[in-house]
């Protein structure tokens, strides 16, 4: 399968779900420094999900955000920080053009450079075809960064 067809696998094709994207291998100083980026790329207010807003404790203080990276304006995201892990979450559909989907990838390479032990891999419970295809076009990109 090509990198075109893999990513509208992950992105284009929007069958309903809502795929999770976790970094995980982050301590809590690296979550906090995640949320200091995304806040810095939000061009969105945060909207939380929990009544308490950002003074929920972690891992209840999901939010919905948009966010501008390298220009580019991304689809809606949902964030939710935990202790040791940063859970990123998109509708797929058409909005994911090409250059949103590197946008995202520079956001989650972002954040995994923030802690050397961090990698980014789609939710445990997906699709083993859309796992490995993640893993792949993810690969890709690291490579293509000269970061893997």
């Amino acid at each position: 399968m090509d990198r075109s067809a893999q990513l509208a696998e992950l992105f284009l094709v929007d069958d309903g779900s809502l795929p999770e994207i976790r970094v995980e291998g982050l301590d809590r100083q690296s979550v906090e420094a995640a949320l200091d980026l995304i806040r810095g790329l939000a061009i969105t207010a945060f909207k939380y999900a929990h009544e308490l807003g950002p003074d929920a404790p972690l891992g209840l203080n999901h939010f919905v955000t948009t966010l501008r990276i390298g220009g580019v304006e991304l689809p809606e995201l949902g964030i939710w920080p935990f202790e040791d892990a940063v859970i990123v979450v998109y509708q797929m559909g058409p909005a994911w053009t090409a250059e949103r989907i590197d946008g995202l990838f520079d956001l989650l390479h972002r954040i995994c450079s923030l802690r050397h032990s961090a990698y980014a891999e789609i939710e445990p419970e997906a699709d083993q075809e859309l796992r490995r295809a993640f893993q792949k076009v993810w690969m890709q990109y690291l490579s293509e960064k000269g970061a893997a």
